[in-house]
């Protein structure tokens, strides 16, 4: 998926204040649910921060933030429960 797309996929999450799922380029990190926090597009690199949901907190990464550049999502789907 192009960084464009997912960054517009993001912004739909976060501005209906919807839930999604959220794969990473990484295979050392599994997929796991989020809301999109806020954008940071300052220098060259496209910052998001995740909101993730406690029931998918399942790696190793301390806290319910995770900070993360737009360019190493994989995937945005859109979470309906």
């Amino acid at each position: 998926m192009e960084e464009e797309k997912i960054r517009m996929r993001l912004s739909i999450v976060q501005s209906e204040g919807l839930k999604a799922i959220i794969t990473l380029k990484s295979k050392k990190i599994p997929a796991f649910i989020a809301s999109a926090g806020e954008f940071n597009f300052k220098g060259e690199d496209n910052l998001i921060t995740l909101l993730r949901n406690e029931s998918t907190i399942n790696f190793q990464v301390e806290g319910k933030e995770f900070v993360t550049k737009i360019k190493n999502i994989a995937s945005v789907v859109k979470y309906e429960e």
